[in-house]
């Protein structure tokens, strides 16, 4: 045995691996095609990105935008506070590329969506170090005091400055591939959500304030391959046959739950090859309709004794899952398995913690209610496979049962169906999405 051989990896010095082929990178910024947006008639941002024949590496893009509110408070003691991170203001994100048909992606909710994964993805030191690194970060998702204040006191349109990764499949990839070179433009388009939604007062006042959202612009590495003969090699593999990647992306499923008690059977009626999981978040109609409680990410599970999902007339669980103040367990679990990243059995970390789970907004906004009602669909916790979820392209009836101990409060049952869809980049540089 030699020298090398014996000793451990820690003390071999040797560099293997292959060397990085000769590229260019640059930090490429891609402006919206308006100065400004408002949460009025002018709530659509657009986004052109072209790259031409460059790679563009959408791990690691973020949209950066400015927020200012119209909000005012002479005395300090009035504050308008972002509800959660820069997220809070997309009610919509979709994603279209220039010759394809339709939008590629479109994730209604998004804020949503966005908030309640990176409850899942983050812990609580990780919130606090956005919050003091990025303005407008997650600390808001604690507790609705801690958001970031757009209307100091007696100030006039103050304004914060946010940057966020978007979370959707066609730029939040699996195995973080980047968008190929040569293919056509496409365009993120955001909807913005409104003021009472986006934000919370520490008390109500009647004047209708907005804001507005301005300096917006992704930005993504991109990479210039300076070998030619291995960009010939590519340009020829991608004439011949199409390429493709894959990633989760959400769809929503509204509906109303009735103030009375017993069992409600709430339609989740979805066809995909690859549903990962199913997510429901309770909002009440008071949080919904009250400027000073949180819209986004408060739910409540209150009286609530058990659910389960019906998928083509099987159950998901087996059996129903129970919710009570004394048994948080099994819920708890199933929703950090359905947030679980690709290639993972649960969800790393999380800052939901078991007091928040059964916990809503009180009188005076000093818990935020985190549980929600998930199953998780997954066949494997493989990284090396795609396509791992439930196929309900079959069709058939689906449905969440929920059992009331007693009559619930007026509230909005918002599903979120996780699940893969692959895109399909074809040789005259179209892309195509499959889900």
């Amino acid at each position: 045995m030699s020298l090398t051989e014996s000793l451990p990896l820690s003390m071999r010095y040797s560099v293997t691996g292959a060397d990085a082929i000769p590229t260019k990178t640059t930090l490429s910024r891609f402006d919206a095609t308006s100065a400004s947006y408002n949460s009025g008639s002018n709530n659509k941002i657009l986004i052109p990105v072209a790259a031409g024949d460059k790679f563009i590496d959408t791990s690691k893009g973020y949209l950066y935008m400015n927020i200012a509110s119209n909000h005012t408070d002479a005395n300090g003691t009035n504050k308008a506070h972002l509800t959660g991170n820069g997220a809070c203001v997309i009610q919509k994100l979709e994603i279209a590329v220039a010759g394809s048909s339709g939008k590629v992606e479109s994730i209604s909710d998004y804020n949503v969506y966005h908030l309640y994964d990176e409850l899942w993805s983050s812990n609580v030191n990780d919130l606090t170090y956005q919050a003091a690194t990025v303005a407008g970060g997650g600390a808001a998702l604690e507790s609705d005091a801690l958001g970031t204040d757009l209307a100091k006191a007696g100030a006039v349109g103050n304004s914060v400055n946010v940057a966020i990764k978007l979370n959707c499949a066609f730029l939040n990839t699996y195995f973080k591939k980047a968008l190929p070179a040569g293919m056509n433009s496409f365009q993120i388009e955001i909807t913005l959500d409104s003021f009472a939604n986006a934000f919370t007062e520490a008390a109500t006042v009647d004047a209708p304030f907005t804001f507005t959202v301005s300096e917006c612009r992704y930005y993504a590495p991109c990479y210039q391959i300076l070998d030619e003969q291995i960009m010939s090699s590519y340009a020829q593999q991608v004439s011949s046959a199409p390429i493709m990647w894959v990633g989760q992306s959400a769809n929503t499923i509204v509906n109303a739950i009735a103030a009375a008690g017993g069992k409600q059977s709430l339609q989740i009626n979805s066809s995909y090859r690859s549903l990962n999981g199913l997510c429901t978040l309770v909002r009440t109609s008071e949080n919904l309709n009250t400027q000073t409680k949180n819209s986004l990410n408060a739910f409540n599970l209150t009286n609530i004794s058990n659910y389960k999902y019906r998928i083509m007339s099987e159950s998901y669980p087996s059996d129903d899952v129970d919710i009570s103040s004394t048994n948080t367990c099994r819920s708890y679990i199933e929703a950090s398995k359905t947030f679980a990243k690709h290639g993972k059995t649960h969800a790393v970390c999380s800052a939901v913690s078991v007091t928040q789970w059964l916990a809503d907004d009180d009188a005076a906004n000093a818990s935020v209610g985190h549980g929600s009602m998930c199953v998780d669909l997954k066949k494997f916790s493989d990284d090396r496979l795609i396509m791992q979820g439930l196929d309900t392209t079959a069709g058939g009836p689906s449905n969440l049962e929920i059992t009331f101990s007693s009559a619930p409060s007026a509230s909005t049952a918002v599903t979120l169906a996780l699940h893969d869809r692959i895109f399909v980049h074809n040789p005259n540089g179209v892309v195509e999405a499959q889900f």
